[in-house]
């Protein structure tokens, strides 16, 4: 392995617990009045208007788009960011090993995020109590995950080469994305926050 110098984290999945392995997904669709039926419609249709979240559009300004297309009643005043934020999690059982590695390489995130998400996350208290040196957003960069543009952008403003960086994500195609920049990588299971943990506690403890 490379030497390292850098180490950029994830953020939904893997330094702040998302909906993965819950079932906030489904009640949201459920809170929306999405019918049964159109599920899986949905979860595509979402999906393909995610990617121009994740770059930069409010994903407050699609729910009119997906009242009108699926029939909803969402409740008066619903915020599809406010929901995702408040149901998001800490991921406690990270921020030992965080801690710990911070003082022998520089951190930074790196993070597919809507408008206001990050901030979000912040007020809420969902963030390890530390200081990161940089932050990479999508929203802010207007490029996502698993294209090279993102990683391309997060290497320099490191400052370091790609093969100095470790990438922690739970998404296998981002990591191939990281990959294919030169970076190494480390995949997070959010299916199991404490295993994951202590697997990754295990690597950065071998490097």
């Amino acid at each position: 392995m490379n030497k390292l110098k850098f180490i950029f984290f994830d953020v939904g999945g893997v330094v702040v617990k998302d909906f993965t392995a819950t079932d906030n997904w489904t009640n949201l669709k459920k809170t929306l009045g999405v019918p049964s039926s159109r599920f899986a419609e949905f979860d595509k249709y979402y999906s393909e208007c995610e990617k121009q979240m994740c770059a930069g559009t409010s994903s407050d300004s699609f729910l009119p788009l997906f009242t009108k297309r699926f029939a909803l009643n969402p409740p008066p005043n619903f915020s599809l960011l406010n929901y995702f934020v408040t149901n998001f999690q800490p991921n406690k059982s990270i921020w030992p090993i965080i801690k710990t590695v911070q003082k022998k390489y520089r951190l930074g995130l790196l993070t597919d995020m809507y408008p206001g998400m990050y901030d979000g996350i912040k007020k809420h208290n969902l963030f390890p109590p530390i200081k990161w040196n940089l932050i990479v957003d999508s929203s802010v960069e207007k490029a996502k995950k698993p294209y090279l543009k993102i990683f391309s952008i997060a290497s320099k403003r490191a400052g370091v080469t790609p093969a100095e960086i470790l990438f922690i994500d739970n998404n296998p195609k981002n990591l191939l994305g990281a990959k294919a920049a030169g970076w190494q990588t480390f995949f997070y299971d959010s299916k199991d926050y404490e295993k994951s943990t202590q697997e990754l506690t295990q690597f950065l403890d071998n490097l």
